[in-house]
């Protein structure tokens, strides 16, 4: 009886309890939705449960007990409003204000959840920055204001020298390295030591860079014969040689082309005292008048030699050995410079 009873209404199986609607879900309207819901599951409780128990002809006839009838929620329902003495509305209510009480509670749990990560947001970027000034200061500078020391990369002489004085400028900032040079040619300087003058650049993001012939001419605003240019390696040498009281110039250049840059070189005299007067000591006299270079001989090499209006040797240049470009301002640096290389006598 019991299957049959269940199997005439399926329905009573699959009906959900009143309050399958989570209070905490409802915003406006949330009590008018809760009485709809009580409202369809009572009805569909008293249709099912105010049927009346059957009961077979034998059964009966047998004296056997009818089936009991089931509790429902309604009875329940009535029986406990009776009982506190209040009503469905005050219930229903009560569980929509605890809906909104649990919903204020997630809430403000999110706002804390919230909170916190637009903190940690906040510190992960203070350490980033503090990371990144941290990193700029000890690339620029040792936490003091001084410049931290910059590799540069390593000038070779073609002439051995006693000393050694690198000049820095800014990247092609010809009164810098002419100013840098004539500073230091005015001090007193060791007498008749060689002193090495290499150039460096300065490029972007505080590197150096070893100038080579060709952009030491561009820098000077020098334009030598094409000859010349492409007959000269990209290492050279300038350098000072201290003698009674004068810091003479002397110029080293590497030669890969020796004839051609001997061509060169004698077309180049025509401008070649003007183009070199900003490298000279201010002691040395550069009026040439319209004198011309002419020939002699030092130390078994062809010399070629200008003259000032003294009659004083200021510039002379050889190729010693067709590989070396020597240039000098007096005939003493010029021979002192070539006994060096030779082995003949230290200058």
């Amino acid at each position: 009886m019991r299957k049959k009873r269940e199997a005439r209404c399926p329905e009573a199986t699959t009906v959900k309890p009143w309050y399958g609607v989570h209070p905490s879900r409802t915003r406006s309207g949330g009590l008018a939705k809760n009485f709809s819901a009580l409202s369809r599951f009572l009805g569909a409780y008293h249709i099912v449960m105010t049927e009346e128990p059957q009961t077979t002809n034998g059964q009966q006839e047998q004296g056997g007990s009818p089936i009991p009838a089931l509790r429902t929620f309604r009875s329940d329902a009535e029986r406990y409003v009776k009982e506190k003495g209040i009503t469905l509305s005050e219930i229903t209510a009560k569980e929509v204000v605890s809906g909104h009480l649990r919903y204020a509670e997630d809430g403000s749990e999110r706002m804390r959840f919230t909170k916190r990560m637009i903190l940690l947001a906040v510190l992960a970027l203070v350490l980033l920055l503090s990371s990144t000034a941290l990193m700029v200061r000890l690339f620029r500078g040792d936490g003091n204001g001084a410049p931290v020391p910059v590799s540069r990369p390593e000038a070779i002489p073609l002439v051995t020298p006693e000393q050694t004085v690198p000049l820095v400028m800014p990247e092609g900032d010809r009164g810098a390295l002419l100013g840098s040079f004539q500073e230091k040619i005015k001090q007193p300087l060791p007498e008749n030591r060689l002193v090495f003058f290499p150039v460096f650049e300065q490029t972007g993001g505080g590197a150096e860079r070893l100038v080579s012939a060709q952009r030491f001419f561009a820098i000077l605003g020098i334009t030598p014969p094409s000859d010349i240019e492409r007959a000269l390696g990209n290492a050279f040498q300038w350098s000072v040689l201290p003698a009674q009281g004068i810091n003479h110039l002397l110029l080293v250049f590497s030669s890969t082309q020796p004839s051609r840059a001997l061509a060169g070189m004698l077309r180049w005299e025509l401008t070649l005292m003007r183009d070199l007067r900003p490298l000279y000591s201010s002691r040395v006299n550069t009026d040439t008048g319209l004198g011309a270079f002419t020939d002699t001989v030092m130390d078994n090499n062809d010399v070629r030699v200008l003259r000032n209006n003294k009659g004083t040797p200021v510039l002379l240049y050889t190729f010693f050995n067709k590989n070396l470009l020597l240039i000098a301002s007096s005939a003493e640096t010029l021979e002192r410079a070539i006994g060096r290389i030779a082995g003949i006598a230290p200058i």
